[in-house]
């Protein structure tokens, strides 16, 4: 396979197995599009449309996506270390599982998005708009969340570190009494008992 897609309608198309190298896919339609064991590796996805598409157990490492649109898009157990999303739509977004430490969201909007035991540790999310998502059980260690919009989100049994939370907009952000002390600790409150 030629190391530049363009203009290719991959709709519907069984992604299994696919594994493509400093590749470059600009304009693809993979709507509906679902697989298991895809590798991309070093990437560049520019206005990809990845609509209602599942992909589980794949591996997109340090790809980069450019304008590519998630809408009522499905990954589960997927690794995506490294990667860097810019400028790309993620209505309905649903991750479930996997490991998306290093990568970058920022300024991405991911609000209506459910995020549930992914791990983010070191993840860019700074200026990201996550307001009334879910991010339920995720790992969000030691991630960027300077200037993130976090009001309204279910963050319950997410890991919070103290890195930027305090210029984080976490207004009626869901968490539980747990957490409550972790956070509150990690600010450097005093917290005792009655």
């Amino acid at each position: 396979m030629s190391d530049g897609i363009r203009d290719e309608d991959w709709s519907g198309r069984d992604l299994s197995g696919l594994e493509l190298s400093g590749a470059t896919l600009v304009d693809v339609d993979l709507t509906d599009a679902h697989g298991a064991g895809l590798l991309l590796e070093d990437c560049v996805l520019r206005g990809v449309v990845l609509s209602s598409t599942v992909l589980t157990d794949v591996a997109l490492l340090r790809c980069r996506f450019v304008r590519c649109r998630f809408f009522d898009t499905t990954i589960e157990g997927s690794k995506l270390v490294g990667s860097v999303f810019e400028d790309c739509r993620f209505q309905g977004l649903r991750v479930d599982g996997g490991d998306w430490s290093f990568t970058s969201l920022a300024e991405a909007d991911l609000r209506r998005s459910r995020w549930e035991g992914v791990r983010l540790r070191e993840a860019d999310l700074s200026g990201a708009r996550i307001s009334g998502a879910a991010m339920v059980g995720c790992d969000l260690g030691a991630a960027s969340l300077r200037g993130a919009n976090l009001a309204g989100t279910d963050l319950r049994g997410t890991a919070l570190g103290a890195h930027d939370l305090l210029s984080a907009d976490l207004r009626g952000a869901l968490i539980t009494w747990e957490q409550a002390s972790t956070v509150a600790l990690a600010l450097g409150l005093d917290v005792r008992p009655d």
